[in-house]
């Protein structure tokens, strides 16, 4: 059964989900304690010793090698240069430094495509980061990433401020941040994408309000839409995945007095984006979250709508408020996330 050793390996995540508290408004969210626990090294496969050439007898008729030493000065063989180690990764906000992670692999001639991970309430980058398992793909996936740290409010607690007033300035901030990574590093300007959960989350949904221009396409994770559409700045559609437990307390699926549930939010998204109907139906589930029994995802997206965007929403069975993605829905979220795009 898988449900066990998946429920063990992330017990020091669950630990702190209770102290993280419901939040129902836009800022709020869960947040938890980074799981001190690392993960289990892999098996070591052994290695078969190489294939060694036997050596041959000297040949009597050669000439003795001549002594190192009575060679010409000009005929020694220069001393190789040490390998040089590669440049740190660059650290960009300024006095809210953040690493931006690159992979080694030379960059497509566009540029990487770029993502930026926010985590929630009370929560941290690094946490983030374990539950969604991203740094572990930049190689892989062939991406640039960011995941900052927002300030501590006046309850001490890491928050991104989503209003447009106020301090924080979270969307100078983060704005700010891609337009630094723009200029440190080869990215690809039509390809940059914002991943946020729970506050984060509400983050995601604003930039995406108000920096169209910027962001290619959103993905909130367990957070409901409460901003008035017709406030957004003018720019070019976004494109959209919503990620939702249907377990969720702290901002529920079916939505609340003040919000829309996540299907009616993909409903509204797609109307405004003009996607062809009638709405699309939910491939095979598969296995996206950790303490599931089984596949517990289903997804579905509109495509083909305005400069061929898309809008769609995983809808994750039994799944709560916080949870982990497995290496399958890491994947998956990544794969969905770089395949966004948008026509000029």
């Amino acid at each position: 059964m898988r449900g066990r050793p998946r429920l063990l390996a992330v017990l020091g995540l669950a630990t702190v989900v209770a102290a993280c508290g419901d939040a129902a408004s836009d800022g709020g969210g869960e947040g938890v304690t980074p799981d001190a626990a690392s993960a289990p090294a892999p098996d070591a496969a052994s290695t078969p010793a190489p294939d060694v050439a036997p050596t041959p007898e000297p040949d009597a008729a050669a000439p003795p090698a001549p002594d190192a030493a009575t060679l010409e000065p000009d005929a020694a063989t220069p001393d190789a240069a040490p390998p040089q180690p590669p440049p740190p990764p660059p650290r960009l906000g300024g006095d809210r430094p953040t690493t931006l992670r690159l992979p080694a692999t030379p960059p497509p001639a566009a540029g990487y495509p770029l993502v930026l991970l926010l985590h929630g309430y009370r929560a941290t980058s690094l946490l983030i980061d374990r539950q969604f398992g991203f740094s572990a793909r930049v190689e892989t996936d062939g991406f640039a990433l960011l995941v900052p740290d927002g300030l501590n409010d006046e309850s001490g607690f890491a928050h991104w401020n989503t209003a447009r007033d106020g301090s924080p300035d979270d969307i100078g901030y983060l704005t700010g941040l891609v337009r630094e990574a723009l200029a440190a590093a080869p990215i690809d300007p039509a390809r940059i994408y914002v991943v946020g959960h729970s506050n984060g989350g509400a983050m995601a949904y604003r930039l995406g309000c108000d920096a169209p221009e910027l962001f290619t396409g959103i993905i909130p994770v367990s957070i409901l839409y409460r901003l008035d559409p017709e406030t957004c700045a003018g720019g070019p559609p976004v494109n959209l995945l919503h990620v939702h437990g249907d377990q969720d307390q702290s901002h529920p699926y079916e939505g609340d007095a003040e919000a829309r549930s996540v299907d009616a939010t993909v409903e509204f998204f797609a109307e405004r984006l003009g996607c062809p109907g009638p709405p699309p139906v939910d491939g095979e589930p598969f296995d996206a979250e950790v303490t599931s029994r089984g596949p517990e995802t289903r997804a579905r997206a509109y495509a083909g709508c305005s400069a061929g965007t898309s809008v769609g929403r995983w809808w994750m069975q039994g799944v709560g408020h916080v949870f982990v993605l497995t290496p399958t829905g890491s994947e998956r979220l990544l794969a969905d996330v770089l395949a966004m795009r948008r026509t000029p």
